[in-house]
C-alpha cells in the first residue's frame, strides 16, 4: 500500500513537471497547466493523494475556481479585501453595506493602500439607479401614508387600522339578528369606556361633535333627540348610544331646519273638503268636494224642527274607506325592519 502511494506521488510530480506553463485564456479540458516558477521540490512537498485519476482535470478545475475568484474581486461585487489587487471600475462592498467603485488600478502591494471612505478618494460610493415601479414595470416604490415596512416586508396595516377606527360610533345595517363582536344594538343603552377604550378616544377627540346631548338632559329633550349620544355624567365613564328602534333615518346636511340627530313625529298633509245640500224636484241632493267627494245620495225631505235641522241620513268621513290596507295608527312609508348595530372598537384586554 505504501509503495503504491509513493508511486502515485511520483506520477503526480512527473505529470506536474510536464504540465504546460503557458496558460491560455480558455484552458483546454484534459490538459494540465502549472506555474513556471514551481520546482520539482515544490511538487515533492505538495499534497500526496492515495490515487490520481486525472490530474489535468483537477488542475484545470482549481485554475478555473481561482480565476473566477480573482475576477470577482477585480470586476465583481464582493466584500472589500485589503491587499487585493483591484482593476479600475472594480466594485466592492464596504463594512457600511454600500457599494464602492474603484477609480483606478490598485496594486496589491500599494502603500498606503487605499480603502473606501479614506481621504485618498480612490473609492467612490456608487448610487444604484433603479426604475420607478408602475403597474407594468417592476422597480422601487416610496412608502406612502398608511403604509408600513418592517424587515423588508411592506404592509398596509396602518391604513387598515385607520379605516377600522373610522367606523367607531357609526350606526349601520347588519345582516343578522345576532350581535357581532365589539358592537351594540342602537337601542339607547349605556356603553362604558372601560370596556371600549377606543370609543373613549373618539369621544375625547371630539368625534361626536354636533351629535351629543348634555349629560343632564331631561326626558323630553332625550325623547326629542333619539339619534344623539349622551354622556352618563359630567365626567363621563361611558355614553348612551342613539335609540333608533322603529325609527326612519332622514338625510341631514348643513342648512337643514332641524338639528342633526333630532327626532320628529309622524306627520301628514291636511285633508279638507265641503258638503252642501241642494233642493231639487226629486228632493234634496248632497254635494261634496275635496275629501268628501261628490255624493250621489238624495234625500226626500229636510226640515227644521224647533230651530234644529233634521235629515234622513248622517254624513261621515273615514280615510280608511279609500286607503284600505294602507290605513293605520301612524304615517309611515314602505319599510323593512332592518337590524342596526354600532361598532365600538376593540374591547379592553
Amino acid at each position: 500500500m505504501a509503495g503504491a502511494r509513493e508511486q502515485d506521488v511520483k506520477n503526480l510530480a512527473v505529470f506536474a513537471l510536464d504540465a504546460l506553463t503557458s496558460i491560455p485564456a480558455v484552458p483546454t479540458a484534459g490538459v494540465a497547466y502549472r506555474d513556471a516558477a514551481a520546482t520539482e521540490e515544490t511538487f515533492e512537498a505538495g499534497q500526496a493523494y492515495s490515487s490520481v485519476y486525472n490530474s489535468a482535470t483537477y488542475n484545470q478545475l482549481f485554475y478555473l475556481l481561482s480565476s473566477v475568484a480573482k475576477s470577482m474581486c477585480e470586476y465583481g461585487i464582493m466584500p472589500f479585501i485589503a491587499g487585493q489587487a483591484y482593476k479600475q471600475y472594480a466594485r466592492c462592498i464596504w463594512t457600511d453595506g454600500n457599494v464602492y467603485r474603484c477609480s483606478r488600478d490598485i496594486a496589491a502591494d500599494e502603500s498606503p493602500y487605499p480603502t473606501p471612505k479614506d481621504t485618498s478618494y480612490v473609492w467612490t460610493r456608487e448610487e444604484v439607479l433603479l426604475p420607478v415601479a408602475s403597474k407594468t414595470q417592476s422597480g422601487i416604490v416610496q412608502i406612502g401614508t398608511g403604509l408600513d415596512i418592517d424587515a423588508g416586508i411592506l404592509s398596509v396595516s396602518s391604513l387598515i387600522e385607520s379605516f377600522r377606527k373610522s367606523w367607531i360610533g357609526i350606526p349601520r345595517p347588519w345582516r343578522s339578528t345576532t350581535l357581532p363582536e365589539n358592537h351594540v344594538w342602537a337601542n339607547g343603552g349605556l356603553v362604558l369606556f372601560e370596556d371600549y377604550p377606543e370609543l373613549e378616544e373618539v369621544y375625547d377627540a371630539g368625534g361626536f361633535s354636533g351629535m351629543l346631548l348634555a349629560y343632564d338632559a331631561d326626558e323630553e329633550t332625550i325623547a326629542a333627540n333619539l339619534g344623539k349620544w349622551r354622556p352618563n355624567s359630567a365626567n363621563p365613564t361611558g355614553l348612551f348610544v342613539p335609540s333608533l328602534g322603529g325609527q326612519f333615518s332622514r338625510t341631514w346636511v348643513p342648512g337643514q331646519n332641524t338639528d342633526a340627530g333630532a327626532w320628529s313625529t309622524d306627520t301628514g298633509r291636511g285633508l279638507t273638503g265641503t258638503q252642501s245640500f241642494t233642493a231639487g224636484a226629486a228632493g234634496w241632493t248632497a254635494v261634496g268636494t275635496g275629501a268628501f267627494g261628490a255624493s250621489p245620495n238624495t234625500f226626500d225631505y229636510m226640515a227644521f224642527t224647533g230651530g234644529t235641522m233634521t235629515q234622513a241620513n248622517l254624513i261621515s268621513f273615514n280615510a280608511a274607506s279609500v286607503w284600505n290596507e294602507h290605513a293605520a295608527d301612524e304615517f309611515a312609508p314602505q319599510h323593512i325592519w332592518q337590524p342596526y348595530v354600532i361598532y365600538l372598537g376593540i374591547t379592553a384586554r
